[in-house]
């Protein structure tokens, strides 16, 4: 098991499995009917479907280039060498990486623990109902357009070669579609969380009152 697999397929790994958990607890599916695409597990299930979308998309996007592109190859094989050099107890060293890791997944995580209570607010204030639409819709905005801005440039790449500057398309949106829209998506998400904690404390002190 390779040192740089825990901070890319287990970082895919790890948000896509456990949104997927989430997805089916809220009552997630989707289904097809006429051509036409339905989701049924409401605002939690498309929010949990975003990180979903990302995990699978990042582990499919890492195995294309680590059996495809060389400089990426040359790259995991270096970070292993200089790993390994002077490693004495591989679990104690590793142990606080895994767990610093595991923390900051789970924290990526979060705010669907949030929105998934939101099932239990009813009815959803037209504000929250609203905000929450516009954040998770933002963060599937930010996640595909990272996808975007990785496909065309592995099939630029692939064409003109490794060294090649792309700058058309997207790339002249955005300078890394990439980078940018990893922060829109991640920015949205943890919003969207604190906008469903509001929503959630507020129902919480109203069923107090009432009792």
């Amino acid at each position: 098991w390779k040192r740089e697999y825990g901070v890319s397929y287990a970082y895919g790994t790890s948000t896509a499995v456990l949104s997927a958990l989430i997805f089916r607890a809220v009552g997630g599916t989707v289904s097809v009917s006429g051509g036409v695409a339905s989701l049924t597990g409401g605002l939690a299930a498309l929010h949990a479907g975003a990180i979903m979308f990302y995990g699978i998309r990042l582990n499919l996007f890492l195995l294309y280039r680590e059996m495809f592109v060389k400089r990426t190859k040359a790259s995991i094989e270096n970070i292993e060498k200089k790993a390994t050099q002077g490693e004495t107890n591989r679990i104690a060293s590793r142990t606080p990486f895994i767990l610093s890791c595991a923390y900051l997944y789970y924290g990526l995580c979060a705010p669907l623990f949030v929105t998934a209570q939101l099932g239990l607010v009813k009815p959803l204030a037209q504000w929250a109902d609203t905000t929450l639409k516009v954040l998770i819709g933002t963060t599937w905005f930010g996640f595909v357009l990272g996808a975007l801005g990785d496909f065309q440039k592995s099939i630029t790449k692939a064409i003109k070669g490794e060294t090649h500057l792309v700058t058309g398309g997207i790339y002249s949106l955005f300078r890394h579609p990439n980078y940018t829209g990893e922060q829109i998506a991640w920015t949205a998400n943890c919003l969207a969380g604190l906008v469903g904690a509001v929503v959630a404390e507020g129902a919480v002190k109203k069923l107090s009152l009432v009792g």
